[in-house]
């Protein structure tokens, strides 16, 4: 459950989904109101680690404990990318036109 709400939630403050949505993506084969009742337990306990998670209306939402860390940039990030970096970094399919701008965006987000 820890890697579904890591994975989910990502750098989100939150990430809501139906409980018969997690039951299936868990796997879990028993009837809906022991998972439910298993549920309302960790709810209870609150020991998922980073994350809070609620129920309400079969609806759980989880949520950080903190707040996502900030992606910082190097401080000596260069002010061009190389074109061997370009060509290294290009996904299958990708141009080089595409990927120079998709590397270009990534490191201005960094800024």
């Amino acid at each position: 459950m820890y890697e579904l709400a890591r994975k989910h939630c990502g750098n989100q403050v939150a990430w809501k989904i139906s409980l018969q949505n997690l039951k299936e993506k868990l796997g879990i084969t028993s009837q809906m109101k022991l998972f439910r009742f298993n549920i309302k337990q960790i709810t209870e306990t609150n020991h998922l680690p980073e994350y809070n998670i609620l129920i309400a209306d079969d609806v759980i939402m989880f949520t950080r404990k903190e707040p996502p860390k900030e992606n910082t940039a190097p401080s000596k990030l260069p002010k061009h990318v190389a074109k061997k970096e370009i060509e290294k970094q290009a996904r299958p399919g990708e141009s080089y036109e595409q990927a120079a701008n998709r590397i270009k965006g990534l490191k201005d987000a960094l800024k």
